[in-house]
């Protein structure tokens, strides 16, 4: 035996609903993809994902930071510099 039961999909706590809701996304692989290369800030990533709006861009990079994928760095300086990359996994 294995020593993992079967995994209930239906809790919203289970981890495998939770990544297939995040993949599942229509601009998360997308964005995945942009953050590969390293850190980039937010303008680029506009310029470099076709058709997404800064504010679905600001929602998808939130929800990826929440979950621990992506890192936002804010840095002390004036004007403003924040860059975001991927978390090692």
């Amino acid at each position: 035996m294995s020593g993992f039961g079967p995994v209930d999909t239906f809790l919203s706590d289970c981890p495998a609903r939770l990544t297939v809701e995040l993949l599942a996304d229509k601009w998360t692989a997308v964005v995945l993809a942009a953050l590969s290369a390293g850190p980039v800030r937010h303008g680029e990533l506009v310029g470099l994902i076709g058709g997404i709006s800064r504010k679905m861009l600001t929602q998808t990079l939130r929800r990826l930071a929440a979950h621990g994928l992506v890192r936002r760095h804010a840095y002390a300086e004036a004007p403003p510099r924040v860059e975001y990359e991927l978390t090692p996994l």
